[in-house]
């Protein structure tokens, strides 16, 4: 999914982000500074882990919620859609395949009798 800002000024990458929105919702916020805050509030191996590290000088830690408005009103709704449908059949199908190939030889656990 393309970025809709312009290269000059991005201080955290658009995955990031939306990561940040995605968990904030499973946690429970519901509007953009709810968002925010969740960002604010959580452990910095969290934030690295989705994406959102310290800057330099360590002022910006993660997105306000001014930065999480603007990239949220940007960013083309259907495009998300069609990227994430497509990220969860991919794993769908990851999931089905191993599910239904062996991983090895089967024996037969009865005994013939004679």
């Amino acid at each position: 999914m393309p970025d809709p800002r312009s290269q000059r000024g991005r201080w955290y990458p658009l995955t990031a982000i939306l990561l940040v929105c995605a968990c904030a919702v499973v946690a429970g916020a519901k509007s953009i500074d709810e968002f925010a805050e969740w960002g604010a509030s959580v452990p910095g191996r969290l934030l690295a882990a989705l994406g959102v590290h310290r800057q330099l000088l360590g002022w910006r830690r993660c997105p306000s919620a001014a930065t999480i408005g603007r990239m949220l009103q940007a960013v083309d709704g259907d495009a998300l859609d069609r990227a994430v449908g497509a990220y969860l059949a991919d794993r769908h199908r990851a999931a089905a395949k191993t599910t239904t190939q062996p991983s090895g030889p089967r024996t037969c656990a009865r005994r013939r009798r004679s």
